[in-house]
């Protein structure tokens, strides 16, 4: 039987395909609404990805309080990679507000900020998805992508830096999205 939980996922899918478009540009300032409205409030139970960082007050910049994001990799004892986020006060309708219209549609955990370069390089020629109906639509397109001067690292990892280093490209970011459409509503409220 059909459960109304997996038919709102596949709307959501479904609509996310085009929603992201219209979300990309506010990135920067959803994420750390949403991240702030987390990290202010404790809530331990929304966001895991966010506090496997292992959030600590510190000050961001020029003596704004806000947090630190430690990034520890499986086996190491010291953080590996450092991100920030600059506090802001959010009020909860605002949270939601931003999750619902903005952020949700988003996915924080794609490490070139709208995309994946291993994913993209998958569909290129030699590469593990070159015979897939995608490469042939897009193929061209797809072998012009040049993501050498993309900083590397996820939303999560970087914090408020992910977005003074933006990147997006609509056919490599219309393929991601097609995989991980809508990914951050089951990163805030699905434990995924």
């Amino acid at each position: 039987m059909i459960r109304l939980r997996d038919i709102l996922i596949g709307v959501a899918k479904v609509w996310g395909l085009w929603w992201v478009f219209v979300a990309i540009p506010f990135r920067g300032w959803a994420r750390r609404v949403v991240y702030n409205y987390v990290l202010q409030n404790n809530r331990r139970d929304c966001l895991g990805r966010l506090w496997e960082r292992r959030p600590v007050k510190a000050h961001c910049r020029d003596a704004v309080a806000g947090w630190a994001l430690h990034r520890y990799p499986p086996g190491h004892a010291a953080p590996s990679h450092i991100g920030r986020v600059c506090r802001r006060d959010v009020p909860t309708w605002l949270f939601y507000f931003v999750v619902l219209l903005i952020w949700g549609w988003l996915d924080d955990d794609a490490n070139e900020d709208t995309t994946s370069r291993g994913f993209i390089d998958s569909f290129k020629p030699g590469g593990e998805r070159e015979s897939n109906w995608q490469v042939k639509v897009f193929g061209r397109l797809l072998t012009g992508i040049d993501m050498s001067g993309v900083v590397y690292g996820n939303a999560f990892d970087l914090g408020d830096v992910r977005a003074r280093y933006p990147y997006f490209n609509p056919v490599a970011t219309l393929l991601w999205n097609a995989r991980n459409s809508a990914m951050n509503f089951q990163y805030l409220w699905s434990a995924y």
